[in-house]
C-alpha cells in the first residue's frame, strides 16, 4: 500500500505512468482517506492497494471514516474495510471503464455517479469561457479610475447571493494586449476553484465586464435559448446533484479545481422551459423578499445603534 495525494491521481504529467499500472492490473484498489490525518497539515491522502493480475480496480470514498481528535483525524479501519468489501458502496471498474475518462483515478470520479439518465453536456449546448488569466501586478497596470465602461470582477464580487459589481474597478482595455471575453448580457459566472460558486451576474444598461482568471462566463448558445434558462442551469450548481457532478471532477490538494474540458462534460437535465420559468420565478420572488427583509434588519439595526448612541452621548 502506497500513500499519494490526488495530484498524481489526475494530472497530466502522471498519465502515461497511470496507464501502464491499471492496464498491466497492478492496482487493486484506490482509496480517498480522511483529511488531517496528518498533524500540521490538511492535504487529502489516497491509499493505492498494489497487487497482481487485476481486471480492474475498486474505488472508495472513505473521507468521512474517522473520529475527530482535537488536531486532526483518525481513520476508522474496520468502516473502511467493511465499505470496500461491499459493492453497494464501494465501485469497481474495468480497465476499459478507466481508460475511457483518460485513467483519471480519483475515487470520486467513480463513486459519484450522475442520477441524470437522458442529460446532455453542458458544451453541447453552451458557450464557455475562462475568465482573464493575469497577475495583480500586471492587473495594476490596466485598472484606472476613468470611467472607461469595462469593469473587472474580481472574485469576491460573486461571493454573495448575487454579483455585485458596483465597486468592481474599471479596466482599460486599449492597453491590454490580450485575448479577453467582453461579457455584455446576462452570463452564469461559476468559480474555477473551490467552493465553486455558481451565481448569475445581471449586466446592465450599456456596462461591459471582464471575469477573471478564477471565473468561467458561461451563456446559452443561440439554438438552445429556447429549450434551457441560464438562471435555472446556476441554480441546478447550486443544487447538491449539480455539486457531486463539480465534485467528480475536481482536482487539488487544499484547493480543488475544474477544468474546462471537465466542466463541458457535466450533464444538465432535459426539463421543459415551462418547469425551469416556474422554478427561477418563485426563486425570485423569494429573492426578492429575502432583499425587503434585509433591507428592513439593516433600518431595525441603525435605529438601535442611534438609541445607544443617544443614550450614552455625554
Amino acid at each position: 500500500v502506497t500513500l499519494i495525494t490526488n495530484s498524481t491521481l489526475a494530472n497530466n504529467l502522471s498519465v502515461k505512468t497511470r496507464q501502464a499500472l491499471v492496464e498491466n492490473g497492478y492496482i487493486e484498489s484506490i482509496i480517498e482517506l480522511p483529511d488531517r490525518l496528518l498533524e500540521n497539515t490538511g492535504i487529502e491522502l489516497y491509499a493505492v492497494v498494489l497487487s497482481y493480475g487485476n481486471k480492474g480496480i475498486k474505488f472508495l470514498d472513505a473521507s468521512q471514516a474517522y473520529t475527530e481528535q482535537r488536531r486532526r483525524k483518525d481513520i476508522d479501519i474496520n468502516t473502511v474495510l467493511k465499505n470496500l468489501a461491499n459493492p453497494k458502496i464501494s465501485r469497481f471498474e474495468s480497465i476499459e471503464s478507466i481508460a475511457r475518462e483518460g485513467y483519471n483515478l480519483l475515487p470520486k470520479r467513480y463513486t459519484l455517479k450522475t442520477n441524470i439518465t437522458d442529460g446532455v453536456p453542458l458544451g453541447e449546448i453552451c458557450n464557455i469561457n475562462r475568465g482573464l488569466v493575469i497577475s495583480s501586478k500586471e492587473l495594476d497596470d490596466f485598472v484606472t479610475d476613468e470611467d472607461t465602461g469595462v469593469r473587472y470582477l474580481y472574485t469576491k464580487d460573486a461571493d454573495g447571493d448575487a454579483v455585485d459589481y458596483t465597486q468592481s474597478p474599471f479596466i482599460d482595455v486599449e492597453k491590454l494586449k490580450r485575448k479577453f471575453t467582453l461579457l455584455d448580457n446576462d452570463t452564469w459566472l461559476l468559480g474555477r476553484t473551490s467552493p465553486f460558486r455558481s451565481n448569475m451576474l445581471y449586466v446592465e444598461g450599456n456596462d461591459k465586464l471582464i471575469a477573471n482568471g478564477n471565473q468561467f462566463s458561461i451563456t446559452i448558445l443561440p439554438k438552445y435559448k429556447n429549450q434551457y434558462l441560464l438562471p435555472y442551469l446556476a441554480l441546478y450548481f447550486n443544487s447538491k446533484a449539480g455539486r457531486e457532478q463539480i465534485e467528480r471532477f475536481a482536482v487539488g490538494q487544499l484547493i480543488k479545481s475544474l477544468s474546462l474540458k471537465d466542466l463541458k462534460t457535466l450533464q444538465i437535465p432535459r426539463v421543459s422551459i415551462e418547469r425551469q420559468r416556474d422554478v427561477v420565478n418563485r426563486i425570485r420572488m423569494i429573492e426578492t423578499e429575502i432583499k425587503t427583509v434585509k433591507e428592513q434588519l439593516k433600518t431595525l439595526n441603525r435605529q438601535k445603534e442611534l438609541i445607544v448612541e443617544e443614550e450614552f452621548n455625554w
